[in-house]
């Protein structure tokens, strides 16, 4: 049998992971959907970057589609592990453009991010959208 104490630490821990969570998938989503709409201008700092890289510009409004809605969809609970896999997806390649462009130490931050998406992705999992089928 739990003890009183423990039982209540042991709410208090889950409450504090709960806020831990939408604290960060807020802040996550924040930078995310600002990121991703700064990449639909042809004019703007993402627009050379992207260039110089050697991307074609149909792949930087791709990416910050999935920036802009993924970062929206991680504040929806039953959406955020889809959200937030697809957004690892781009940081990884985030990472890998910046290594490649000689840029170590930035890769640090989409890394950062990947494994605070992770952690979302991993938190939320039970509370996923998932296909039932149809009773005959």
């Amino acid at each position: 049998m739990v003890s009183r104490p423990q039982h209540v630490m042991g709410d208090i821990v889950k409450h504090l992971k709960t806020v831990l969570l939408w604290v960060l998938a807020l802040f996550i989503a924040l930078v995310m959907i600002q990121q991703g709409f700064a990449k639909f201008s042809p004019d703007g700092r993402w627009a050379r970057s992207f260039a110089t890289w050697g991307y074609p510009v149909w792949f930087r409004v791709l990416v910050g589609a999935i920036e802009t809605g993924g970062g929206a969809l991680l504040l929806v609970p039953p959406l955020a592990t889809y959200a937030a896999v697809a957004l690892v997806t781009i940081m990884l390649g985030a990472a890998g453009t910046l290594l490649l462009d000689g840029r170590v130490v930035d890769a640090a931050t989409p890394v950062a991010y990947g494994v605070v998406l992770l952690w979302i992705a991993w938190e939320r999992r039970a509370q996923r959208v998932r296909h039932r089928p149809r009773a005959p």
